[in-house]
Protein backbone atom coordinates (compact mmCIF):
# COMPACT_ATOMS: atom_id res chain seq x y z
CA UNK A 1 0.00 0.00 0.00
CA UNK A 2 2.28 2.68 0.88
CA UNK A 3 6.21 2.26 2.31
CA UNK A 4 9.24 4.65 3.39
CA UNK A 5 11.54 5.03 0.48
CA UNK A 6 15.03 4.13 2.00
CA UNK A 7 17.76 6.50 1.76
CA UNK A 8 21.21 6.20 0.82
CA UNK A 9 23.55 8.21 2.22
CA UNK A 10 26.21 8.78 -0.77
CA UNK A 11 23.65 9.17 -3.00
CA UNK A 12 24.36 12.25 -5.70
CA UNK A 13 21.34 13.29 -7.64
CA UNK A 14 21.59 14.24 -11.08
CA UNK A 15 20.86 17.82 -12.39
CA UNK A 16 17.26 18.33 -13.67
CA UNK A 17 16.04 21.45 -15.02
CA UNK A 18 12.86 20.18 -17.02
CA UNK A 19 10.17 21.59 -14.90
CA UNK A 20 7.95 24.77 -15.56
CA UNK A 21 5.56 26.41 -13.51
CA UNK A 22 2.25 27.32 -15.18
CA UNK A 23 -0.64 27.84 -12.83
CA UNK A 24 -1.05 28.68 -9.34
CA UNK A 25 -3.94 26.99 -7.44
CA UNK A 26 -5.54 27.83 -4.01
CA UNK A 27 -3.25 25.52 -2.14
CA UNK A 28 -0.36 24.60 -4.42
CA UNK A 29 1.65 24.84 -7.96
CA UNK A 30 1.19 23.22 -11.15
CA UNK A 31 4.04 22.18 -13.12
CA UNK A 32 4.73 20.72 -16.11
CA UNK A 33 7.75 19.49 -18.01
CA UNK A 34 9.49 22.97 -20.14
CA UNK A 35 9.21 22.67 -23.66
CA UNK A 36 11.75 20.05 -25.10
CA UNK A 37 13.19 19.53 -22.11
CA UNK A 38 16.04 17.05 -22.49
CA UNK A 39 15.11 14.43 -19.61
CA UNK A 40 11.45 15.18 -19.42
CA UNK A 41 9.25 13.68 -16.44
CA UNK A 42 5.84 13.64 -18.29
CA UNK A 43 3.85 13.80 -15.21
CA UNK A 44 4.76 10.93 -12.99
CA UNK A 45 7.67 11.56 -10.33
CA UNK A 46 10.91 9.28 -11.15
CA UNK A 47 10.38 6.59 -8.20
CA UNK A 48 12.90 3.77 -9.33
CA UNK A 49 15.58 4.38 -7.39
CA UNK A 50 16.77 7.00 -4.52
CA UNK A 51 18.91 9.23 -6.29
CA UNK A 52 16.27 10.75 -9.22
CA UNK A 53 13.47 11.26 -6.73
CA UNK A 54 16.21 13.47 -5.06
CA UNK A 55 16.63 15.26 -7.78
CA UNK A 56 13.26 15.99 -8.77
CA UNK A 57 12.86 17.19 -5.11
CA UNK A 58 15.69 19.66 -5.62
CA UNK A 59 14.21 20.89 -8.79
CA UNK A 60 11.05 21.68 -7.43
CA UNK A 61 12.53 23.41 -4.37
CA UNK A 62 14.75 25.42 -6.84
CA UNK A 63 11.30 26.47 -8.50
CA UNK A 64 9.71 27.34 -5.27
CA UNK A 65 12.90 29.24 -3.97
CA UNK A 66 13.24 31.53 -7.39
CA UNK A 67 9.12 32.89 -7.14
CA UNK A 68 9.12 36.14 -5.66
CA UNK A 69 8.04 35.95 -1.50
CA UNK A 70 6.95 32.53 -2.25
CA UNK A 71 6.90 30.55 1.73
CA UNK A 72 9.33 27.86 2.09
CA UNK A 73 7.82 24.40 3.72
CA UNK A 74 9.28 21.81 5.65
CA UNK A 75 7.11 19.36 3.16
CA UNK A 76 6.92 18.75 -0.39
CA UNK A 77 3.99 16.67 -1.28
CA UNK A 78 3.11 16.02 -4.68
CA UNK A 79 -0.13 14.56 -6.87
CA UNK A 80 0.20 13.40 -10.06
CA UNK A 81 -1.79 13.00 -12.97
CA UNK A 82 -0.95 9.72 -14.59
CA UNK A 83 -1.11 6.54 -12.17
CA UNK A 84 2.48 5.13 -11.37
CA UNK A 85 3.26 1.47 -11.14
CA UNK A 86 5.98 0.88 -9.35
CA UNK A 87 6.96 -0.79 -6.22
CA UNK A 88 5.05 1.24 -3.78
CA UNK A 89 1.57 3.26 -3.97
CA UNK A 90 3.00 5.90 -2.45
CA UNK A 91 5.87 6.85 -0.04
CA UNK A 92 7.42 9.07 2.42
CA UNK A 93 10.84 9.89 2.18
CA UNK A 94 13.07 11.05 4.95
CA UNK A 95 15.45 13.59 4.18
CA UNK A 96 15.85 15.06 7.73
CA UNK A 97 15.23 14.73 11.26
CA UNK A 98 16.32 15.87 14.90
CA UNK A 99 13.81 14.04 17.03
CA UNK A 100 15.18 11.65 19.60
CA UNK A 101 14.01 8.55 21.28
CA UNK A 102 11.23 7.99 18.47
CA UNK A 103 13.10 4.91 17.27
CA UNK A 104 13.71 6.69 13.72
CA UNK A 105 17.53 5.59 12.21
CA UNK A 106 19.46 6.34 9.15
CA UNK A 107 22.71 4.44 9.19
CA UNK A 108 22.15 3.58 12.85
CA UNK A 109 21.85 7.19 13.49
CA UNK A 110 18.85 8.87 15.53
CA UNK A 111 19.39 12.26 13.45
CA UNK A 112 20.87 13.12 9.92
CA UNK A 113 20.01 16.06 7.35
CA UNK A 114 20.36 14.44 3.69
CA UNK A 115 20.09 18.34 2.28
CA UNK A 116 22.79 18.90 1.05
CA UNK A 117 23.18 15.54 -0.56
CA UNK A 118 19.56 16.16 -2.01
CA UNK A 119 21.00 19.38 -3.40
CA UNK A 120 17.47 21.55 -2.21
CA UNK A 121 17.45 24.96 -2.76
CA UNK A 122 15.95 25.05 1.16
CA UNK A 123 15.72 22.94 3.81
CA UNK A 124 13.11 20.21 3.92
CA UNK A 125 12.39 17.08 6.28
CA UNK A 126 10.61 15.44 3.91
CA UNK A 127 8.95 14.45 0.92
CA UNK A 128 5.96 12.85 0.24
CA UNK A 129 4.84 11.03 -3.22
CA UNK A 130 0.91 10.13 -3.08
CA UNK A 131 0.39 8.73 -6.84
CA UNK A 132 -2.50 10.52 -8.62
CA UNK A 133 -4.57 12.32 -6.89
CA UNK A 134 -7.74 10.04 -8.49
CA UNK A 135 -6.66 7.74 -5.23
CA UNK A 136 -8.47 10.32 -2.79
CA UNK A 137 -11.25 11.31 -4.74
CA UNK A 138 -14.76 8.84 -5.63
CA UNK A 139 -14.84 5.65 -4.86
CA UNK A 140 -10.94 5.16 -4.04
CA UNK A 141 -11.51 8.32 -1.72
CA UNK A 142 -11.98 6.27 1.58
CA UNK A 143 -9.34 3.91 1.01
CA UNK A 144 -6.94 6.57 -0.38
CA UNK A 145 -7.44 9.45 2.60
CA UNK A 146 -7.64 7.31 5.43
CA UNK A 147 -5.12 4.25 4.49
CA UNK A 148 -2.47 6.11 2.11
CA UNK A 149 -2.93 9.96 2.54
CA UNK A 150 -2.59 9.97 6.39
CA UNK A 151 -0.02 7.01 6.41
CA UNK A 152 2.74 8.54 4.59
CA UNK A 153 2.15 11.71 6.72
CA UNK A 154 1.98 9.67 9.51
CA UNK A 155 5.57 8.24 8.36
CA UNK A 156 7.32 11.93 9.65
CA UNK A 157 7.36 9.89 13.27
CA UNK A 158 7.57 6.62 12.35
CA UNK A 159 6.48 3.76 13.65
CA UNK A 160 9.77 2.29 14.12
CA UNK A 161 10.40 2.52 17.99
CA UNK A 162 11.71 -0.93 19.99
CA UNK A 163 10.43 -2.54 22.78
CA UNK A 164 12.30 -4.22 25.56
CA UNK A 165 12.61 -8.40 25.80
CA UNK A 166 10.82 -8.18 29.39
CA UNK A 167 8.16 -5.59 28.60
CA UNK A 168 6.29 -4.22 32.04
CA UNK A 169 3.11 -2.69 30.94
CA UNK A 170 3.77 0.49 32.75
CA UNK A 171 3.25 4.02 31.75
CA UNK A 172 4.73 6.89 33.04
CA UNK A 173 3.53 9.12 36.05
CA UNK A 174 2.87 12.86 36.11
CA UNK A 175 5.82 13.75 38.03
CA UNK A 176 7.84 10.29 37.29
CA UNK A 177 10.70 9.97 34.33
CA UNK A 178 12.69 7.97 32.42
CA UNK A 179 16.55 9.03 32.78
CA UNK A 180 17.69 9.18 28.77
CA UNK A 181 20.86 6.54 30.65
CA UNK A 182 18.04 4.09 30.74
CA UNK A 183 17.18 3.62 26.93
CA UNK A 184 18.86 0.59 25.58
CA UNK A 185 22.02 0.66 22.46
CA UNK A 186 21.06 0.61 19.35
CA UNK A 187 20.06 -2.78 18.69
CA UNK A 188 20.56 -2.63 14.39
CA UNK A 189 19.48 -5.25 12.52
CA UNK A 190 19.74 -7.93 15.91
CA UNK A 191 16.99 -10.20 16.72
CA UNK A 192 16.96 -11.15 20.11
CA UNK A 193 14.82 -14.07 20.68
CA UNK A 194 14.91 -15.47 16.63
CA UNK A 195 12.21 -13.91 15.31
CA UNK A 196 12.13 -12.93 11.57
CA UNK A 197 13.02 -9.25 10.89
CA UNK A 198 9.91 -7.90 10.61
CA UNK A 199 9.26 -9.17 14.15
CA UNK A 200 6.88 -12.04 13.04
CA UNK A 201 7.36 -15.27 15.34
CA UNK A 202 6.78 -19.01 14.36
CA UNK A 203 3.08 -19.84 15.51
CA UNK A 204 4.01 -23.48 16.26
CA UNK A 205 7.18 -22.51 18.04
CA UNK A 206 7.41 -24.59 21.77
CA UNK A 207 6.59 -22.72 24.52
CA UNK A 208 9.19 -22.94 27.25
CA UNK A 209 9.90 -25.92 29.02
CA UNK A 210 11.32 -23.27 32.58
CA UNK A 211 8.33 -21.74 32.99
CA UNK A 212 10.06 -18.76 32.03
CA UNK A 213 8.40 -16.69 29.24
CA UNK A 214 10.50 -15.91 26.27
CA UNK A 215 11.67 -12.76 26.03
CA UNK A 216 10.62 -10.79 22.79
CA UNK A 217 12.24 -8.96 19.47
CA UNK A 218 13.08 -5.69 20.02
CA UNK A 219 11.52 -4.91 16.83
CA UNK A 220 8.11 -7.04 17.80
CA UNK A 221 6.04 -4.27 17.48
CA UNK A 222 6.80 -3.94 13.91
CA UNK A 223 5.87 -5.30 10.84
CA UNK A 224 6.27 -4.38 7.04
CA UNK A 225 9.37 -2.94 5.86
CA UNK A 226 9.77 -2.37 10.06
CA UNK A 227 8.06 0.88 9.44
CA UNK A 228 4.60 -0.13 10.08
CA UNK A 229 2.64 -1.31 13.27
CA UNK A 230 2.71 -5.12 13.49
CA UNK A 231 -0.29 -6.93 11.97
CA UNK A 232 -0.84 -8.44 15.95
CA UNK A 233 -0.43 -4.84 17.63
CA UNK A 234 -3.33 -3.38 19.56
CA UNK A 235 -3.50 0.03 17.50
CA UNK A 236 -6.72 0.52 17.08
CA UNK A 237 -6.36 0.34 13.58
CA UNK A 238 -4.89 3.49 12.80
CA UNK A 239 -3.84 4.93 9.50
CA UNK A 240 0.05 3.26 10.55
CA UNK A 241 -1.36 -0.22 10.72
CA UNK A 242 -1.67 -2.26 13.42
CA UNK A 243 -5.17 -4.13 14.21
CA UNK A 244 -8.06 -2.78 16.74
CA UNK A 245 -7.76 -6.54 18.70
CA UNK A 246 -10.63 -7.47 21.32
CA UNK A 247 -9.67 -10.03 24.03
CA UNK A 248 -13.03 -11.78 23.55
CA UNK A 249 -11.95 -14.94 25.76
CA UNK A 250 -8.41 -15.32 27.87
CA UNK A 251 -5.99 -16.37 25.13
CA UNK A 252 -8.62 -15.32 22.31
CA UNK A 253 -8.26 -12.06 20.04
CA UNK A 254 -10.51 -10.86 17.35
CA UNK A 255 -10.21 -7.99 14.80
CA UNK A 256 -13.02 -4.99 15.40
CA UNK A 257 -13.65 -2.69 12.42
CA UNK A 258 -10.78 -0.21 12.04
CA UNK A 259 -10.74 3.30 13.83
CA UNK A 260 -8.48 5.01 11.16
CA UNK A 261 -7.08 7.35 13.93
CA UNK A 262 -3.62 7.63 15.34
CA UNK A 263 -3.40 5.79 18.72
CA UNK A 264 -1.95 7.59 21.66
CA UNK A 265 1.22 6.20 21.16
CA UNK A 266 1.03 7.31 17.76
CA UNK A 267 0.29 10.89 18.75
CA UNK A 268 3.31 10.92 21.44
CA UNK A 269 5.70 9.59 18.72
CA UNK A 270 4.56 12.62 16.80
CA UNK A 271 5.26 15.15 19.73
CA UNK A 272 1.56 15.95 20.31
CA UNK A 273 0.49 13.90 23.63
CA UNK A 274 2.47 13.77 26.59
CA UNK A 275 3.37 10.34 27.85
CA UNK A 276 1.57 10.75 30.72
CA UNK A 277 -1.51 10.78 28.42
CA UNK A 278 -0.33 8.10 26.77
CA UNK A 279 -2.72 4.93 27.01
CA UNK A 280 -1.46 1.00 27.68
CA UNK A 281 -1.78 -1.31 24.71
CA UNK A 282 -0.43 -5.27 24.08
CA UNK A 283 0.75 -7.27 21.38
CA UNK A 284 -0.32 -10.90 20.61
CA UNK A 285 2.83 -13.05 21.21
CA UNK A 286 3.23 -16.34 19.89
CA UNK A 287 0.22 -15.70 17.20
CA UNK A 288 -1.79 -18.77 16.01
CA UNK A 289 -3.72 -17.97 13.04
CA UNK A 290 -5.35 -21.08 12.17
CA UNK A 291 -6.87 -21.08 8.85
CA UNK A 292 -7.19 -17.23 8.70
CA UNK A 293 -5.49 -15.31 5.33
CA UNK A 294 -5.49 -12.29 4.27
CA UNK A 295 -8.02 -10.33 2.28
CA UNK A 296 -5.94 -11.37 -1.15
CA UNK A 297 -5.77 -14.68 0.17
CA UNK A 298 -1.85 -14.97 1.46
CA UNK A 299 -0.87 -16.13 4.23
CA UNK A 300 -1.26 -13.34 7.61
CA UNK A 301 2.20 -12.50 9.00
CA UNK A 302 3.29 -9.63 11.03
CA UNK A 303 3.81 -7.49 7.98
CA UNK A 304 0.12 -8.31 6.55
CA UNK A 305 -2.26 -4.82 6.72
CA UNK A 306 -4.78 -4.23 9.13
CA UNK A 307 -8.22 -6.74 8.93
CA UNK A 308 -11.53 -4.56 7.68
CA UNK A 309 -13.64 -7.28 7.02
CA UNK A 310 -16.69 -8.89 9.29
CA UNK A 311 -16.75 -10.49 11.04
CA UNK A 312 -13.37 -10.19 11.31
CA UNK A 313 -9.72 -12.69 11.88
CA UNK A 314 -9.90 -14.57 14.95
CA UNK A 315 -5.88 -14.91 16.49
CA UNK A 316 -4.54 -17.06 19.20
CA UNK A 317 -1.53 -16.07 21.17
CA UNK A 318 -0.11 -14.86 24.41
CA UNK A 319 -1.27 -11.22 25.66
CA UNK A 320 1.64 -8.80 26.32
CA UNK A 321 0.82 -5.45 27.38
CA UNK A 322 3.43 -2.57 27.31
CA UNK A 323 3.14 1.18 28.11
CA UNK A 324 5.27 4.36 26.91
CA UNK A 325 7.15 3.59 29.53
CA UNK A 326 8.85 0.45 28.08
CA UNK A 327 8.86 2.14 24.85
CA UNK A 328 10.92 5.20 26.87
CA UNK A 329 12.81 2.39 28.36
CA UNK A 330 13.86 1.00 25.07
CA UNK A 331 13.95 4.30 22.48
CA UNK A 332 14.87 6.97 24.92
CA UNK A 333 12.90 9.60 26.13
CA UNK A 334 11.50 11.69 23.41
CA UNK A 335 13.64 15.38 22.22
CA UNK A 336 12.00 17.55 21.77
CA UNK A 337 9.63 16.41 24.76
CA UNK A 338 6.15 15.63 23.49
CA UNK A 339 3.66 17.72 24.96
CA UNK A 340 -0.36 17.47 24.80
CA UNK A 341 -2.24 19.34 22.11
CA UNK A 342 -5.72 20.18 22.72
CA UNK A 343 -8.11 18.37 20.67
CA UNK A 344 -10.02 20.03 17.72
CA UNK A 345 -11.85 16.99 16.77
CA UNK A 346 -14.58 14.09 17.84
CA UNK A 347 -14.24 10.76 17.70
CA UNK A 348 -16.99 11.32 14.76
CA UNK A 349 -15.22 14.27 13.12
CA UNK A 350 -16.77 16.99 14.42
CA UNK A 351 -15.01 19.97 15.21
CA UNK A 352 -14.60 21.43 18.83
CA UNK A 353 -14.37 25.32 19.21
CA UNK A 354 -12.94 27.29 17.12
CA UNK A 355 -12.64 25.42 13.41
CA UNK A 356 -9.97 28.10 11.91
CA UNK A 357 -6.36 27.11 11.66
CA UNK A 358 -3.69 28.48 14.21
CA UNK A 359 -2.27 32.06 12.24
CA UNK A 360 1.19 29.58 11.90
CA UNK A 361 2.09 25.82 12.13
CA UNK A 362 2.94 24.90 14.90
CA UNK A 363 6.11 22.79 15.46
CA UNK A 364 3.87 19.39 14.97
CA UNK A 365 1.92 20.55 12.13
CA UNK A 366 3.00 19.92 8.48
CA UNK A 367 3.44 22.61 6.93
CA UNK A 368 4.11 21.30 3.32
CA UNK A 369 3.89 22.62 -0.21
CA UNK A 370 1.38 21.00 -2.46
CA UNK A 371 2.32 20.44 -6.06
CA UNK A 372 0.25 18.87 -8.53
CA UNK A 373 2.53 17.43 -11.52
CA UNK A 374 1.20 16.97 -15.05
CA UNK A 375 1.82 17.13 -18.92
CA UNK A 376 0.86 20.15 -20.89
CA UNK A 377 -1.83 18.25 -23.04
CA UNK A 378 -3.01 16.47 -19.94
CA UNK A 379 -3.64 19.94 -18.04
CA UNK A 380 -7.59 21.25 -17.83
CA UNK A 381 -9.41 22.88 -15.58
CA UNK A 382 -11.38 20.17 -14.03
CA UNK A 383 -8.11 18.84 -13.33
CA UNK A 384 -6.95 21.34 -11.78
CA UNK A 385 -10.13 21.11 -9.28
CA UNK A 386 -10.08 17.74 -8.70
CA UNK A 387 -6.44 18.21 -7.32
CA UNK A 388 -7.71 21.00 -5.08
CA UNK A 389 -10.45 18.51 -4.18
CA UNK A 390 -7.72 15.51 -3.26
CA UNK A 391 -5.82 18.14 -1.22
CA UNK A 392 -8.90 18.99 0.64
CA UNK A 393 -9.91 15.45 1.19
CA UNK A 394 -6.18 14.42 2.36
CA UNK A 395 -6.14 17.74 4.65
CA UNK A 396 -9.26 17.00 6.45
CA UNK A 397 -8.44 12.86 6.81
CA UNK A 398 -5.15 14.29 8.66
CA UNK A 399 -7.25 16.45 10.77
CA UNK A 400 -9.43 13.39 11.47
CA UNK A 401 -6.64 10.34 12.27
CA UNK A 402 -4.54 13.06 14.80
CA UNK A 403 -7.83 14.74 16.25
CA UNK A 404 -6.80 18.02 14.92
CA UNK A 405 -3.58 17.90 17.23
CA UNK A 406 -2.02 18.03 14.21
CA UNK A 407 -2.66 19.45 11.05
CA UNK A 408 -1.76 19.72 7.52
CA UNK A 409 -0.97 23.47 6.38
CA UNK A 410 -0.73 24.42 2.82
CA UNK A 411 2.20 26.66 1.79
CA UNK A 412 1.99 28.98 -1.37
CA UNK A 413 2.78 32.62 -2.21
CA UNK A 414 -0.81 34.66 -2.23
CA UNK A 415 -0.11 37.42 -4.90
CA UNK A 416 1.47 36.05 -7.75
CA UNK A 417 0.54 35.48 -11.63
CA UNK A 418 2.66 32.80 -13.41
CA UNK A 419 2.95 32.24 -16.56
CA UNK A 420 0.01 31.17 -17.96
CA UNK A 421 1.11 29.62 -21.02
CA UNK A 422 -1.54 26.48 -21.02
CA UNK A 423 -4.17 28.79 -19.07
CA UNK A 424 -7.82 29.15 -20.48
CA UNK A 425 -7.99 31.80 -23.52
CA UNK A 426 -9.25 34.64 -21.24
CA UNK A 427 -6.24 35.16 -19.26
CA UNK A 428 -8.00 38.22 -17.41
CA UNK A 429 -10.50 35.95 -16.30
CA UNK A 430 -8.09 33.53 -14.45
CA UNK A 431 -8.82 33.35 -10.76
CA UNK A 432 -8.07 31.17 -7.67
CA UNK A 433 -7.82 27.41 -9.63
CA UNK A 434 -6.84 28.91 -13.04
CA UNK A 435 -10.64 28.58 -14.06
CA UNK A 436 -12.78 31.26 -16.23
CA UNK A 437 -15.47 32.97 -13.80
CA UNK A 438 -18.32 31.47 -15.63
CA UNK A 439 -16.50 27.77 -15.82
CA UNK A 440 -16.06 28.01 -11.85
CA UNK A 441 -19.03 28.75 -10.87
CA UNK A 442 -20.39 25.34 -12.13
CA UNK A 443 -17.10 23.49 -10.56
CA UNK A 444 -17.62 25.36 -7.67
CA UNK A 445 -21.28 24.16 -7.37
CA UNK A 446 -20.36 20.93 -8.56
CA UNK A 447 -17.61 20.34 -5.75
CA UNK A 448 -19.84 21.61 -2.75
CA UNK A 449 -21.91 19.18 -3.64
CA UNK A 450 -19.36 16.36 -3.63
CA UNK A 451 -17.94 17.50 -0.14
CA UNK A 452 -21.45 17.50 1.40
CA UNK A 453 -21.87 14.07 0.21
CA UNK A 454 -18.24 13.03 1.28
CA UNK A 455 -18.80 14.67 4.93
CA UNK A 456 -22.11 12.91 5.45
CA UNK A 457 -20.44 9.93 4.48
CA UNK A 458 -17.08 10.65 6.36
CA UNK A 459 -19.33 11.13 9.67
CA UNK A 460 -21.65 7.85 8.84
CA UNK A 461 -18.47 5.85 8.90
CA UNK A 462 -17.10 7.77 11.87
CA UNK A 463 -20.63 6.99 14.31
CA UNK A 464 -20.67 3.18 12.52
CA UNK A 465 -17.22 3.21 13.10
CA UNK A 466 -17.85 0.87 9.79
CA UNK A 467 -16.03 1.12 6.51
CA UNK A 468 -18.03 2.60 3.58
CA UNK A 469 -20.38 -0.36 2.04
CA UNK A 470 -19.95 0.78 -1.83
CA UNK A 471 -19.35 -1.44 -4.00
CA UNK A 472 -15.17 -0.52 -3.89
CA UNK A 473 -15.63 0.18 0.07
CA UNK A 474 -12.99 -2.58 1.29
CA UNK A 475 -9.61 -2.46 -0.04
CA UNK A 476 -9.60 -5.36 -1.58
CA UNK A 477 -12.23 -3.69 -3.71
CA UNK A 478 -10.70 -0.41 -4.28
CA UNK A 479 -7.90 -2.42 -5.15
CA UNK A 480 -10.15 -4.09 -8.06
CA UNK A 481 -12.05 -0.93 -8.98
CA UNK A 482 -8.47 0.71 -9.88
CA UNK A 483 -7.26 -2.13 -11.83
CA UNK A 484 -10.55 -2.27 -13.89
CA UNK A 485 -11.84 -5.27 -12.25
CA UNK A 486 -8.88 -7.33 -12.07
CA UNK A 487 -7.75 -8.78 -8.60
CA UNK A 488 -4.42 -7.76 -7.50
CA UNK A 489 -2.21 -10.24 -5.96
CA UNK A 490 0.95 -8.53 -5.64
CA UNK A 491 2.85 -7.65 -2.35
CA UNK A 492 0.57 -4.51 -0.58
CA UNK A 493 3.75 -2.48 -0.85
CA UNK A 494 3.29 -3.28 -5.00
CA UNK A 495 -0.05 -2.71 -5.33
CA UNK A 496 -1.81 -0.16 -7.80
CA UNK A 497 -3.28 -0.45 -10.60
CA UNK A 498 -2.65 -2.71 -13.29
CA UNK A 499 -2.23 -1.67 -17.02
Amino acid sequence: MACVAPLTLSVAPRTAEALQLVRLTRNGYVLVDEVDAATPYEGRVPTSNTADTLAFVAEVTRIISEIPEAPRARFIAVMQSRMSFSNALAFYLPIKNTVRGIGQRQGGRETWDLNATAGTAFPLIGFVWLNSWRLYLDAAGQFGNYQVCTQEFGHRWGPQPLLPPMPTGEGVAMDAGISQSDASADSGDAVADGSSPDGSTDATAPAADSGVLPSLSPQVLLGRDRVHWSFFVHSGASPLEGNNWREVSPGVFRTQPPTWRFSSLDLYLMGVLAPEEVEPSFLIAEPDVGSFRDENDRPITASTGPDTGDPGVEVRGRRVNFGVGDIIRANGRRNPPAVTIPATRTPDGSVIGDASLPPEPRENDIDVIWIMLTTRERLQDIEVVDFERAVTSCTEAYAYASSGRSLLFAQRVQNFAPDAGVAPPDARAVQDCGCPREMLAQRRSRVIRAEAARAELSRSIAVDRAVDRRSCSRPSRWRRCLSGGAAVRRPICSVGAAR
